[in-house]
Order: structure tokens, then sequence, then C-alpha cells
């Protein structure tokens, strides 16, 4: 099961409205593309389950851009449990 990733909480400090880009998608050292059936870039999404007994982190590369050139570049980083039990990604 696929799901898209949501950018929400970032802020313009000029208060102008932000569109994200992403630029990768990285778990366990693979990056999203057409062989990694994991993620997808466009439109942003990750395999919301695993199979393995392992949690699964992804890093989501994210460029902020504003109308007006500004623009920043950050990782957001995206846990899927592995069951309900599970607690934690680290």
């Amino acid at each position: 099961v696929m799901k898209s990733v949501l950018f929400a909480g970032a802020t313009d400090p000029d208060g102008d409205d932000l569109f994200p880009t992403v630029l990768a998608i990285n778990t366990s050292g693979s990056v999203g593309t057409a062989a990694n059936p994991n993620c997808r870039l466009t439109p942003a999404s990750i395999r919301a389950q695993t199979t393995t007994s392992e949690n699964r982190l992804y890093a989501v590369n994210v460029r902020m851009s504003d109308s007006y050139g500004g623009s920043c570049v950050t990782t957001v980083k995206v846990c899927v449990l592995r069951d309900l039990a599970s607690s934690s990604c680290a």
C-alpha cells in the first residue's frame, strides 16, 4: 500500500505560500527510483507497510520554495512501524 507524503508546518518568514519539491527519498541506502518499489518521487509516496521483522525509516529530501525565489532544503524522516507494538524507528 503506497501512501502520499504530505508536508505541513513549514512557514515562510514573509508569510508567502510554500511549494515543496521532493529531491530524493532514501531508505536503507537506496534512492527512490523505478528500481525501488518502496517509494516514488512524483507524487511523493512511500510504502506504508513492511514485510520484514524491522521497522522502515525513510529520509525524504525536500526543497521548500516561495514564488519570489526564496528556498531551503531539508530532510524529513518518516517511520513505518512493522506493527502496532513497535514504538520507534531508532
